[in-house]
C-alpha cells in the first residue's frame, strides 16, 4: 500500500502498475455468483470464511494503517485496492522452510511476467 501510492516515484511502479487487476478467486465472488455454484456446503464455506477472515484482516489492517496518516493516504487502503493487492499476495506467495519448523513467505516479482493461464500443463518429474 505505502509503494503504491508512492505511483512514479516507488521503485516497484512499473510492477505495481503491470499487477493484472482482474483476478478471480472463489473467496471473492459476490453472492449472485456463488449462487451459479451447485454446491451449497461449499457456498457456506466460502461465505463464512470471507466474512470471518478477509474482512477481519481488512479491517485490522485499515484500523493499523489508519493510525499512520502521515504514511498512508486514506484512499489508499480503500476496499478495492486492498482486495486487489491481498489477491495478489495470497495466490503469488511461496512458502519456504529455511530451518526445521520456520517458515518464511517469498514473493518473486519477475514471476508476475508469466503466463498465468490455467493450461493444460504435464509434468514430469524424475528423481
Amino acid at each position: 500500500m505505502y509503494e503504491l501510492q508512492k505511483g512514479k516515484k516507488s521503485e516497484w511502479y512499473h510492477l505495481i502498475h503491470n499487477l493484472s487487476k482482474d483476478i478471480d478467486t472463489v473467496l471473492l465472488w459476490d453472492d449472485k455468483d456463488l449462487e451459479l455454484l451447485d454446491d451449497p456446503h461449499f457456498v457456506k464455506i466460502i461465505k463464512r470464511t470471507r466474512k470471518k477472515e478477509f474482512d477481519d484482516i481488512f479491517n485490522e489492517i485499515t484500523s493499523i494503517l489508519s493510525k499512520y496518516p502521515n504514511f498512508f493516504n486514506k484512499e489508499t487502503y480503500s476496499w478495492e485496492n486492498f482486495r486487489w493487492l491481498f489477491t495478489h499476495i495470497i495466490t503469488r506467495c511461496f512458502g519456504l522452510i529455511i530451518m526445521q519448523d520456520t517458515w518464511y513467505l517469498a514473493m518473486i516479482p519477475f514471476a508476475e511476467f508469466l503466463n498465468h493461464e490455467n493450461t493444460d500443463l504435464y509434468y514430469e518429474f524424475e528423481y
